[in-house]
């Protein structure tokens, strides 16, 4: 949420209309978690500090901002014979040749992709 916080305020504060961010299986996090956590983010207003150091009210995801989780699969390339597959398990084996020296090229990351700032909510300072 700093992210997207950061990028608000770096576009005059604008409204966020849509969060997309990507979950892996071994990310370390539960996606409905980050759902209820992302409602409730959504409900809070921030009292953040400008550069001059007077406060002022921050509110960058609101009720309305809609949050999209794309479910990456778990992805391994083995070492011995270079294929490539999505393992439905977490046996760490190589499907096409059996070896156990597989190496992770994606399913472990919790990453903001994308967010789109909502048109003409940009509000004064």
């Amino acid at each position: 949420m700093k992210q997207v916080d950061q990028i608000a305020a770096e576009n005059d504060e604008a409204d966020v209309a849509e969060v997309t961010v990507e979950v892996g299986p071994l990310s370390g996090v539960e996606v409905d978690l980050v759902k209820i956590a992302f409602e409730e983010q959504c409900g809070v207003v921030d009292l953040a500090k400008d550069p001059e150091g007077e406060g002022s009210l921050v509110r960058s995801t609101t009720a309305s901002t809609r949050l999209e989780i794309l479910e990456v699969p778990l992805t391994v390339r083995c070492t011995h014979c270079y294929a490539e597959s999505d393992l439905s398990s977490f046996i760490f084996r190589c499907e096409s040749c059996g070896s156990g020296e597989v190496q992770v090229i994606s399913g472990d990351e919790f990453r903001l992709i994308s967010l789109t700032l909502a048109e003409g909510a940009i509000h004064d300072r």
